[in-house]
């Protein structure tokens, strides 16, 4: 099948049009997550966010497999 330039201008660009106003639609909502979890952490108390550090690498030392030496 050849495409010719009458196809061209025949295609729909209304489905394409609500396509990247639902993608950005979702990016929006993403930077607004994104934003609402930088400020959430700037609230927490600086010796909480130690604690919570503090115990992930914890967890993570005892969780992660032994190596032989």
């Amino acid at each position: 099948m050849t495409l010719k330039y009458t196809d061209l201008t025949e295609v729909d660009l209304a489905k394409l049009g609500a396509s990247v106003a639902d993608w950005k639609a979702v990016v929006d909502h993403l930077k607004t997550l994104a934003e609402n979890a930088r400020t959430g952490m700037q609230a927490t108390p600086p010796r909480r966010r130690r604690r919570w550090t503090a115990a992930c690498a914890t967890r993570w030392r005892r969780e992660r497999p032994s190596r032989a030496s």
